[in-house]
């Protein structure tokens, strides 16, 4: 069957639904395609997610941890959108738009700890509360009131000590959002985990082939053949491969998808190495494998018997995406005396199979923004990331 998408439709006709009629099938029906490759090279495509997905949903940004004390602060862009999060006086902590309400100066740069924030060009002085505090020679203005002017709040909303932030005043809290997986992941105990390991790096790809390489087990074979490949997994099924799974995606009542991979051990090393007992306290199905999944639209984790990690991914251009990669453990293992020199074979396993991925983003990249670039089909393990991509164009697309 041909794809029913052309090349280099014009800036105006890549929003014509007949082009997505085929990637909107469900990922088994036949015929299903991808998506087109301008959905990964156009910027007027990328800057549509931005206003209808990034600017309306709750985006991931971190733990609480990395905010700990009062005074501490960290400045974060999301598709544009350049903010701060900042941990009160008196505990609290908040969001706010990175721009002085005078002028529209950026206030705050990386990470650091401040009694107040000020503006580099005039000099305001805002509390961390957000509050305008100082302001110079502003007595003659007319009808002016500090009290008129604090810094924009952002939506901030907390789950298990990971922070969201919302750009939309009117959209549903986060709640909406997770729908059941928080009692699907209650047993692990993030609000007990602590972060210990944090990779940062920018790939020249666009944002979608990093949550689609996380999602599916097809290209490990291939790309991860000499490290996590070397862990057998197994298809489940009829005309299964030797060393891939089938795992299906299960119901859920929220805006993410995850999915279980049933096995004996941990599957956060790579093979030979030994690490840290599993926590005692995981009962039930947990226990016995490795939960993994996406909360949309840019965030991933993986929880083992033993720790967790998760992705927090910060789109920046259609071509360009700052990617955080953060490795938790239970804060009782972090006091382990053997936890320095055992937790290096979990940061080996991250930072190893991380950089395989990390050195194929380019060149997907490259092969989609090629003009000879058509969709191509799906295959049967790409069920997740094709539920991605079809909750994505119904925003996009479909206006939702």
């Amino acid at each position: 069957m041909a794809p029913d998408t052309h090349r280099n439709p014009s800036r105006e006709d890549i929003f014509d639904p007949a082009h997505y009629a085929r990637a909107r099938l469900p990922a088994d029906a036949p015929g299903a395609l991808s998506l087109p490759p301008w959905c990964y090279s156009s910027d007027a495509y990328f800057r549509r997610e931005v206003e209808r997905v990034f600017m309306k949903s709750w985006n991931l940004i971190g733990r609480v941890e990395k905010i700990a004390n009062p005074g501490d602060y960290e400045a974060f862009e999301i598709a544009g959108a350049h903010a701060v999060v900042t941990r009160g006086r008196d505990g609290q902590i908040r969001a706010f738009a990175n721009t002085c309400r005078h002028r529209g100066a950026r206030l705050l740069q990386g990470t650091g700890n401040c009694r107040a924030i000020k503006c580099p060009y005039h000099g305001w002085v805002y509390g961390l509360d957000g509050v305008l505090n100082g302001v110079a020679d502003m007595e003659q203005a007319k009808d002016f009131r500090k009290e008129d002017f604090p810094l924009v709040a952002i939506r901030l909303e907390i789950w298990a000590g990971f922070m969201f932030v919302n750009f939309d005043n009117d959209a549903a809290p986060l709640s909406a959002t997770l729908g059941d997986l928080p009692d699907k992941l209650s047993g692990y105990r993030f609000e007990d985990m602590r972060p210990t390991f944090r990779h940062e790096y920018d790939a020249w790809c666009n944002w979608k082939i990093v949550i689609e390489n996380f999602l599916e087990y097809y290209h490990t074979p291939t790309l991860h053949l000499r490290s996590v490949y070397r862990q057998p997994v197994g298809f489940l099924g009829q005309n299964a491969g030797k060393n891939m799974v089938v795992l299906p995606i299960e119901e859920r009542a929220g805006d993410y998808v995850s999915f279980f991979m049933p096995h004996e051990g941990t599957r956060a090393l790579l093979t030979g190495d030994t690490g840290f007992p599993p926590m005692a306290h995981l009962e039930g199905k947990i226990a016995k494998g490795t939960y993994s999944g996406s909360i949309f639209p840019n965030s991933m984790f993986s929880c083992h018997n033993d720790c967790m990690w998760f992705l927090e991914i910060y789109p920046l251009a259609h071509n360009r995406t700052r990617i955080v990669q953060v490795g938790c453990f239970p804060e009782s293992t972090t006091k382990r005396a053997d936890f320095a020199e055992v937790s290096k074979r979990y940061y080996k396993r991250w930072d190893t199979v991380m950089g395989e991925d990390a050195a194929m983003y380019p060149r997907m990249q490259q092969g989609l923004e090629n003009p000879l670039a058509e969709a191509g089909p799906v295959c049967h393990v790409e069920d997740k990331i094709h539920d991605i991509r079809r909750r994505l164009l119904d925003r996009v697309i479909g206006n939702r």
